[in-house]
């Protein structure tokens, strides 16, 4: 994540901000923005968090405190995507974990599914342990790794 530089020395937050100031505002929450819909592409659909919705106000010339406002909420929400992305990313490796062990020993997995969703692919494919001669295989501990030809 690239920390955008928050301190702007050279601007007055207290009175009214110059071109210079407003430019560098605008600058920085571009850049946020770039940011925020890059990390939300990296989502899954159903993982993104809904947009905010803020008032609808007549069209006006934002203040200085507005722009910082803005620019901190970017970041807040910058933040917030990432740790979804984190926890995206930790969720698809435990499942690449999960189908590797259940690959090597399937008696350890009985009925365990995993399917293309959980490793973050969008074929539709699912692996699951099961007995290999139905209620012979369950009493004799024979079990193996059945893999999904395709989408339902």
């Amino acid at each position: 994540m690239t920390i955008v530089d928050t301190s702007l020395s050279s601007v007055d937050l207290h009175s009214a901000p110059t071109a210079a100031g407003r430019h560098e505002f605008y600058a920085q929450i571009a850049t946020l923005e770039r940011e925020l819909s890059a990390a939300l592409a990296k989502l899954e659909p159903r993982r993104r968090p809904r947009p905010s919705t803020t008032a609808a106000t007549r069209p006006h010339l934002l203040s200085g405190q507005e722009l910082e406002s803005t620019r901190d909420d970017l970041v807040a929400r910058i933040s917030d995507v990432q740790g979804l992305v984190a926890l995206q990313s930790a969720a698809r490796s435990g499942a690449r974990a999960l189908l590797k062990r259940m690959t090597d020993v399937p008696a350890d997995f009985r009925w365990a599914t995993v399917t293309t969703k959980d490793l973050g692919s969008t074929e539709c494919r699912e692996w699951q342990s099961v007995p290999v001669l139905g209620p012979i295989g369950i009493l004799a501990n024979w079990w193996r790794i059945r893999i999904s030809s395709g989408c339902p």
